[in-house]
């Protein structure tokens, strides 16, 4: 059970979950969990290809090794290729001296490769480093390391030593009380340039009764990066250099008290969390011309700190669950600049004047209702409420995005089952959205978007055919406040039609009809909302569909079918007839394989073929897939 939970995992996130070997994470203390496998996935769309490849090799006997591997790779082909490659390469070797200590090697290598004229288009990490894991008591880890370097940015290539210590504290509880802990630290000497990375989290569990406990999450990291970049000609000359020095220093720290509260005046489940969130990014350039200044020499800051609350109170009872959750949160942001003091006043008064300008303030307000009403076994009422206003304010005179944004949204939905075969359900949803800018600059902008959604349809379950079908129509209005005041700005709407339905019907053990397909229609026009009349000016219509037999042979699945799309596009004339537009359509062949053995392999490959035609007669053919291995082993 446990493999087949990992595979799932890997099936749906892979990259996401696995993608984890970064320069802030701890990379020598590894979890009990840590699984072997081998994950590739190849993806074809239309001018774009990607690949990612991730291996993960874990042997723990008399000596322990570890593998990993991340290998990514883009292509889009244009009227230049762009071609982007990076590839992450570690191997980790152990061995235990007692039960309290081992030793062990580690070597990682990291390239990046990317063919655009951007300010890092290339660069290479390779490092070897020993390390001593101790482990005085049970659940505490201790890892010093120190080793070799090579850091290679823009063809500079640089070399030197690092050093650091790992640590980690899992789980160690006592009667009334859990703490996690992690904390790292990386030193990177490899002049001129110097790279640090700091790293600290705390987790504190109190359990005072079995309904109430609070959590305390404390976090600080610090992440200090130089990077080459191209020097003027100037400074070139000057400093008798090629490359100039910048260093980024990026400092969070985050503090959170969750306290819950179940079974609270015998009824309720509460939930309270406060959070407090500062960052600073700190900019420096070695090289500076003083001699030739002006204001884009000073170096800037930024700082921002965030305060958040959040409370949540929810019912649950046979017939009725509900859940209210009301947030608020403040932002402050504020852009600093650098003084220098042999450089003229005026200059950072001026640079200084263009980075406070984007300063800014914000005031959230969230709340959210949602709930269940069990009428009987088979009929059900969902709702959701959801209130949200943004107070987005900024101190400079000069800047002029000061607004007010509030959002509601609503939705009903009354799910019935009428037998064991088939359930229906009904659905209303609606939006109102306000944008109101607080100066005349940019009150154009100011618009209220209205949305209302109709839906309707079912789900039909039975022994050979399962059948889901979903109508749904929907209407959208933008409304701009001073449409007759100011040219070129007008209301628009937005309304359609939409269909789905997938079905499947067995056949027999080894044979499946399948059918998935959409029906969408889509009118535009100019909007007049006081009279509440709409001039249509483009209309759409999309078709798809996809039928395809599904073989079964044990382990292996063939899926083959057909795929059609086509995109049609009108012009409505002053006559109110539609004129085509644009056209497009996409026909070809389906080719699908799966392949499973239960908790270890996993094999998928999806293929089809376009015969494409569209209105300027210009025809094409392109084929496209997807390719998925995942293994456990």
């Amino acid at each position: 059970m446990k493999k087949l939970c990992l595979l799932l995992i890997l099936l749906l996130s892979i990259p996401a979950v696995y993608a984890q070997i970064t320069a802030d994470s701890l990379e020598l203390i590894h979890s009990d969990n840590d699984i072997s496998f081998l994950s590739n996935r190849f993806e074809k769309q239309l001018n774009t290809y990607s690949l990612n490849s991730i291996l993960n090799y874990n042997y723990n006997r008399t000596f322990a090794i570890n593998v990993y591997e991340n290998y990514k790779s883009n292509l889009i082909k244009q009227s230049e290729k762009n071609i982007r490659d990076e590839h992450f390469f570690s191997i980790e070797g152990s061995y235990p001296v007692n039960e309290f200590i081992r030793i062990g090697l580690r070597a990682n290598n990291n390239i990046l490769s990317d063919n655009r004229k951007i300010a890092i288009n290339s660069s290479t990490i390779t490092d070897g480093i020993l390390f001593i894991g101790i482990e005085p008591i049970k659940k505490l880890q201790l890892i010093p390391f120190a080793g070799l370097i090579n850091n290679k940015q823009i063809g500079k290539s640089d070399n030197g030593v690092v050093f650091g210590f790992e640590g980690n504290s899992d789980n160690f509880s006592s009667t009334d009380f859990l703490m996690n802990a992690n904390l790292k630290y990386r030193n990177e000497n490899i002049l001129p340039r110097h790279n640090i990375i700091s790293n600290f989290s705390l987790l504190f569990r109190n359990q005072f009764t079995p309904d109430i406990s609070n959590e305390v999450m404390a976090k600080y990291s610090q992440n200090k990066k130089d990077f080459y970049y191209d020097a003027d000609s100037l400074t070139s000359v000057y400093f008798d250099i090629k490359e100039n020095l910048q260093s980024r220093t990026e400092t969070d720290y985050l503090i959170q008290d969750r306290l819950r509260y179940n079974r609270f005046l015998s009824m309720f489940d509460m939930e309270l969390i406060g959070k407090y969130y500062y960052r600073d990014i700190d900019r420096d350039t070695r090289y500076k011309l003083i001699q030739q200044a002006n204001s884009s020499l000073f170096d800037t800051k930024i700082n921002e700190l965030n305060l958040n609350f959040e409370g949540s109170l929810a019912y649950a009872s046979e017939k009725f669950n509900s859940n209210l959750r009301i947030i608020y949160g403040e932002r402050d942001e504020k852009n600093l600049t650098k003084n220098i003091n042999s450089v003229n006043e005026n200059l950072y008064q001026e640079r200084s004047k263009l980075e406070s300008g984007k300063n800014n303030t914000g005031i959230k307000t969230s709340v959210a209702l949602t709930g269940d009403l069990l009428f009987s076994a088979s009929d059900r009422l969902s709702f959701s409420l959801f209130q949200n206003k943004l107070a987005y304010n900024t101190p400079s005179t000069d800047n002029y995005d000061d607004r007010d944004e509030l959002l509601s949204m609503a939705k009903l939905k009354y799910i019935t089952k009428l037998n064991p075969y088939f359930e229906a359900f009904a659905a209303i949803e609606g939006t109102f959205n306000h944008i109101i800018y607080i100066y005349s600059q940019k009150s154009s902008n100011n618009n209220i978007n209205r949305i209302i959604k109709l839906s309707s349809g079912g789900s039909y379950i039975a022994k050979n055919i399962s059948s889901l079908n979903t109508f749904e129509v929907s209407a959208n209005y933008t409304v701009y406040d001073f449409e007759d005041l100011v040219s070129g700005i007008r209301s628009l709407s937005f309304r359609q039609f939409y269909y789905n339905d997938s079905t499947s019907l067995s056949l027999n053990k080894s044979f499946d009809l399948l059918f998935n397909g959409y029906l969408k229609l889509s009118e535009q026009g100019d909007l007049k909302w006081k009279a509440f009349s709409t001039k249509p000016f483009r209309y759409l219509k999309e078709v798809f569909t996809e039928p395809k037999i599904k073989i079964k042979l044990n382990e292996l699945s063939l899926y083959i079918g057909a795929r059609f799309f086509s995109l049609n596009t009108y012009k409505y004339l002053s006559d109110n007839t539609k004129k085509l537009d644009t056209r497009y359509l996409s026909r070809g062949p389906v080719f699908n394989i799966t392949y499973s053995l239960k908790t270890s392999l996993f094999l998928m490959l999806n293929t089809w073929y376009e015969f494409i035609e569209s209105e300027n007669s210009l025809n094409k053919e392109q084929a496209s897939a997807n390719l998925q291995i995942n293994w456990i082993f």
